[in-house]
């Protein structure tokens, strides 16, 4: 029997807790369920897969993915290239969690990520490849946290970051690797609210090794998030990022930023509901070739979102509206880097399904439609327009880095990249098992007919994720 059957066996008999979707992702992995020292006690009466009065859970996922990219990377139908192609993805996770006793929780989960199918080298990151990732290590971590007497907590070792809606820090979860961090997160639960104090390092893909962290790459943060005012969600937050080689996450920097996000709470404002994130940057950045020469860095961007759903409706439509902009270098060689850096971004989930953009040098306008018509059946029409910020600069890839395309080298062409078209099904067939799907089509702008080959692109996915 082949290791993806024997995989995906062993993931359909041993239960996870939750599946959680990548667009679902919103809060800290940090935080522990209020009022109880660890989330596995609330279980431990209903879940067969908690032992020992509730002191140890184990979990499994599976996920397996089919996708068809057709001119994704080089916009060009008259060739055949090795990205124009159809593969499988699949995933699978293995954990347990155990609480000997209170208020200390461990947790260690492994991994195992494959690719399929694919003519890509099979190597994570080339040519957009997810590759393989041999069984490794995802989530190795104590945590000393008991949210019924005492408001602080600590949290050390392996684990995934989210904070706020993921534009500057996430987990990937769509990617079929996806990102952790090695590192430590201090808490405060201060009313409503929560202060995170976080530090660590990014853990980087070695397919034949045990994965490391990156001990080029350091980031650290002040995180707040409460409750307390206005019917919304507040965060305040100040980031630092020091990252002394350009040999994996981008472009070598020291770079502050300051940041708040606000974002209504359900059903607070009847049917309407906001979002809004404005961030600003400062420090050094270092060009992404050799000899690296480091340049004093200003740059900001922001995120405007608002939105209507019709509750009373039996199918609950929404539409929303959203505009994104991220600074570029309207002159690469001045004396000053002007183009915002997105961090560890989760960029699947804002910028389109095909991951052309990321949250630097781009404007992003889009009108959303969503409609619920069975419980568990959700459909989303999203239609974005993308320009450039500045020609003089590159149109970065999600990852927030590769260059789709480089910069116009200053001639005296069109910022307007195109339009693209996503359609998104999902639907939570039950507590165990969650089927998703989607479609997308970029219409090339005046931005890449000037800049090379401009053929559409096309993306489609079908995915299938049993947890337990």
């Amino acid at each position: 029997m082949n290791r993806p059957l024997v995989l995906l066996l062993l993931a359909l008999l041993i239960p996870q807790g939750a599946t959680r979707a990548d667009d679902t992702l919103k809060a800290a992995p940090t935080r522990p369920e209020s009022g109880k020292s660890a989330s596995i006690v609330a279980a431990a009466e209903t879940d067969p897969w908690v032992c020992f009065d509730g002191k140890l859970r184990w979990s499994a996922q599976e996920r397996l993915r089919g996708e068809i990219r057709e001119n994704n990377f080089d916009f060009n139908r008259a060739v055949n290239a090795v990205t124009d192609d159809a593969w499988a993805l699949q995933r699978f996770r293995l954990g347990l969690t155990a609480q000997p006793f209170a208020p200390l929780t461990l947790m260690a989960e492994g991994q195992d990520s494959r690719e399929f199918g694919s003519d890509r080298p099979n190597v994570p990151g080339a040519l957009g490849a997810e590759g393989d990732d041999e069984f490794d290590l995802r989530q190795a971590w104590m945590q000393i946290a008991d949210g019924v007497t005492f408001p602080v907590g600590l949290k050390v070792g392996r684990m995934p970051w989210n904070y706020g809606d993921q534009r500057l820090i996430g987990d990937f979860d769509w990617n079929n690797i996806g990102r952790v961090f090695d590192g430590l997160v201090a808490f405060a639960e201060i009313g409503k609210g929560r202060l995170d104090l976080f530090f660590g390092s990014p853990v980087i893909i070695q397919p034949t090794n045990l994965n490391p962290d990156d001990g080029h790459d350091r980031l650290a943060g002040a995180y707040f998030s409460t409750k307390e005012w206005l019917g919304q969600t507040t965060e305040v937050y100040v980031l630092h990022r020091r990252h002394t080689n350009a040999i994996n996450n981008g472009q070598a920097q020291e770079t502050w930023t300051p940041g708040v996000r606000m974002s209504s709470l359900p059903g607070a404002y009847d049917g309407w509901d906001y979002e809004g994130e404005f961030a600003g940057q400062a420090g050094t950045v270092a060009s992404s070739t050799t000899p690296l020469v480091s340049k004093p860095h200003e740059a900001f961007a922001f995120h405007l979102q608002g939105g209507y759903t019709w509750t009373e409706m039996t199918w609950k439509p929404r539409i929303g509206l959203l505009y994104d902009y991220a600074s570029g270098n309207a002159n690469p060689n001045g004396s000053t880097d002007t183009s915002f850096q997105n961090l560890f971004p989760t960029n699947h989930k804002f910028y389109g399904g095909m991951d052309l953009f990321a949250w630097r040098n781009l404007h992003d306008g889009a009108i959303s439609f969503g409609i619920e018509p069975w419980k568990g059946v959700s459909a989303k029409l999203d239609l974005h327009t993308f320009w450039l910020a500045e020609t003089a600069d590159a149109w970065y890839r999600a990852n927030g880095w590769t260059p789709v395309r480089p910069a116009a080298s200053g001639r005296e062409v069109s910022g307007h990249l195109g339009e693209e078209v996503d359609l998104v099904l999902g639907w939570k067939i039950n507590r165990f098992l969650t089927l998703g799907g989607g479609y997308s089509h970029f219409f090339t702008g005046g931005f890449v007919r000037a800049t090379g080959p401009s053929s559409d692109a096309d993306f489609g996915y079908l995915q299938l994720t049993a947890g337990f």
